[in-house]
């Protein structure tokens, strides 16, 4: 019985190692994708420019820098969350009340309901919100501003984003890198938001959800162990 046991791990872990090598040749590739969109742009805005056939005027800088700031954000992106997978990377935890801790710059547009306490590191958890706020503007119903609520669940903290609109069909895996597809890497975000989320909500032994109910996108931040809030 030991025996077959060991022979069945065994052959866990050489699937485990065949997934992870066939996971990684996938990341070179789709980083590469990635990052060679914008950089196309920029080759082809450079050459017209040399042959003549894109006079160097405020439109044309203005597209060149357009197209350069992409490729700063996505570069940026993949060093975060590549930051974020390192073993450096650590929650240092402050106690904070919110909404009072947040800064006005990451809530700016939206509406904000309840208040509560939470144990998180503000540099990590203002990137997360970050993230998730410029989601929600960006996919979400521009007359209606995004709705943040903060309440408390059960032995733990919520922060909920909620905005107008609806989820891919069918669902993509939306904490894996680049999961929308090819579709959103001729858009001008990243396309690593969520999965950026997701690894600063594991560092801080937290969770986050993402659903649709009534015509409504909801994400949200789960935090363990807070000390309090209002009842939902």
């Amino acid at each position: 019985v030991e025996m077959s046991e060991i022979a069945s791990s065994i052959e866990t872990l050489a699937m485990d190692l065949k997934r992870h090598q066939q996971s990684r040749k996938e990341w070179i590739r789709n980083i590469s994708h990635d990052l060679n969109t914008p950089l196309a742009s920029i080759q082809l805005l450079v050459d017209g420019a040399i042959d003549g056939i894109f006079p160097v005027d405020q439109e044309f800088l203005d597209k060149l820098k357009t197209e350069v700031g992409t490729l700063a954000t996505k570069i940026s992106s993949v060093r975060y969350y590549s930051y974020l997978l390192s073993p450096d990377a650590e929650a240092r935890k402050e106690h904070m009340s919110l909404p009072a801790a947040f800064p006005g710059d990451i809530i700016e547009g939206c509406t904000v309901d309840g208040d509560a306490e939470l144990d998180a590191d503000p540099q990590l958890l203002w990137r997360a919100m970050k993230e998730i706020v410029e989601n929600a503007k960006e996919y979400g119903d521009p007359a209606e501003s995004p709705f943040i609520k903060l309440y408390r669940g059960l032995d733990n903290g919520v922060i909920e984003v909620r905005n107008h609109g609806s989820l891919p069909k069918p669902l993509p895996q939306f904490f894996e890198p680049w999961a929308r597809g090819d579709d959103s890497r001729t858009e001008g975000g990243s396309g690593m938001g969520l999965p950026i989320v997701y690894q600063i909500m594991d560092l801080h032994g937290g969770s986050i959800t993402i659903g649709e109910k009534g015509g409504y996108v909801y994400v949200s931040l789960i935090f363990p162990d807070a000390s309090s809030a209002l009842p939902s």
